[in-house]
């Protein structure tokens, strides 16, 4: 899929079947092949459900009386009673980034860029922006129309500016929109490395209230207090783009950890939020590390909500660790939903390698160039072992070497595998004969 590997979702599928009905599964994996913004829910939910039925026992929607189901009723092995319920939500910014479309602003330049022999990464553009709003309930607003009016920034005075790029594209350029409600200014800087973006953090929560957090907390607390049980309620919270990581609040802004607290304090029903998010981290000399799980649980300190047994705090502390192992981060999850291969998973080809006497390449990609999905051209391009069109086949060949063995090598937590081809010595079937080598004689 997205996150996790199709793989991977399908052997959660399989697993969950044990306890999530058949008409459960089905809407489950509608709304999984359905590839789009919403299936990053349903990835997070499946495979919530399947890490806590390694803990303990696990129910998907139970009735316990009431106009609404739970997402999660979660027990002891064989217990008869939970020791909590809880409902899982994913945490968008989809709301802010309607409200200040900056990257339709970026599509709608870039879309006209490459329509000129100009380079896109000498464009840049800054938006200026605003704290709107009552005291303690603060949003960020950026100073830009409404998306369905941006397209009218792009008019003639834009065509001029984008010819005189044109006609002097040694010199710099400035094109700029500034009234009442907007102050958008985009520039064309010579010799600039790359395309940029500047403008105020719209993403950055400076009210504990209203921001997108607490609105889903807020939303699901609403929910649960229609269910009718007297056991501790909690709300699982799961990172789509919006940032869960720990951080300090300061300047004015503040963080995941103060607005869940501050939900929390004011909660007299809900025992506990966990936030599970995924997380890349820069590591000094050897880049950016593979996207892993992070989660972090939050207990409510209010006497009104019903405490948890330590059994369950210390399930809910483990339970990230029997999650898979993630393919992307939320952020890069969404993108992939975006793009044109968002039914598939993700696959090796453009990768490879060449060792020894062996070469290692895509099994999808290989299937696709059989198939004639992939051209010869696009095949050669991907396996170039340096200038020109010398692929890692091309070395073997040229080394009179010929094919030995084909192998697979599987990846079961992935959504490919690993096409190995082993090459022999030099074969006299496509290289000169050699006279034998003078037997060895004795002394």
């Amino acid at each position: 899929m997205a996150l996790f590997s199709r793989r991977s979702l399908q052997r959660i599928l399989n697993q969950n079947a044990a306890f999530v009905s058949e008409e459960q599964a089905q809407a489950q994996v509608r709304a999984l092949n359905a590839a789009n913004e919403q299936s990053l829910d349903f990835e997070w939910e499946v495979a919530i459900l399947n890490a806590f039925s390694k803990l303990g026992t696990v129910r998907h929607e139970p009735d316990l009386g009431g106009p609404r189901r739970i997402d999660l009723w979660f027990a002891r092995q064989n217990a008869s009673h939970p020791s909590f319920i809880a409902d899982i939500a994913t945490v968008s910014e989809v709301g802010r980034k309607d409200a200040n479309p900056v990257d339709f602003i970026e599509e709608q330049l870039l879309t006209r860029v490459r329509k000129t022999n100009l380079e896109a990464n000498r464009f840049s553009i800054s938006v200026d922006g605003d704290l709107e709003g009552e005291p303690g309930r603060q949003v960020m607003r950026l100073k830009l129309p409404s998306k369905h009016n941006i397209p009218a920034l792009f008019g003639t005075e834009f065509l001029e500016f984008l010819e005189q790029c044109k006609a002097a594209p040694d010199l710099r350029h400035n094109y700029s929109k500034y009234n009442g409600t907007t102050a958008l200014k985009i520039g064309y800087v010579p010799g600039q490395p790359f395309f940029s973006i500047s403008c105020p953090s719209f993403e950055t929560s400076y009210s504990a209230t209203n921001n997108p957090i607490h609105n889903t907390l807020k939303r699901k607390s609403k929910q649960l207090k229609q269910i009718q049980n007297t056991n501790p309620k909690g709300i699982i919270l799961c990172a789509a783009d919006t940032d869960l990581a720990e951080h300090q609040t300061s300047g004015g802004w503040l963080s995941a950890d103060h607005i869940i607290q501050s939900f929390l304090n004011a909660s007299s029903s809900i025992s506990f939020v966990l936030v599970i998010f995924t997380q890349e981290d820069y590591r000094p000399g050897r880049g950016i590390s593979g996207p892993y799980i992070k989660s972090k649980t939050y207990l409510s300190s209010s006497v009104a909500a019903p405490s948890l047994e330590q059994w369950a705090i210390d399930c809910l502390n483990a339970v990230h660790a029997h999650l898979p192992a993630p393919i992307n981060t939320s952020i890069n999850a969404l993108n992939h939903l975006d793009s044109h291969w968002r039914r598939e998973g993700r696959s090796f080809f453009g990768s490879f390698s060449m060792k020894n006497n062996t070469i290692r390449i895509s099994a999808r990609g290989l299937l696709s160039y059989l198939a004639g999905k992939v051209s010869q051209e696009d095949f050669l391009k991907a396996h170039q072992a340096g200038d020109g069109w010398v692929t890692v086949f091309d070395v073997m060949a040229r080394q009179g070497r010929t094919i030995q063995s084909i192998r697979i090598e599987k990846n079961d937590d992935l959504d490919d595998d690993w096409a190995v081809f082993d090459f022999g010595p030099p074969d006299p079937a496509v290289t000169p004969l050699k006279a034998p080598k003078p037997p060895a004689t004795g002394s």
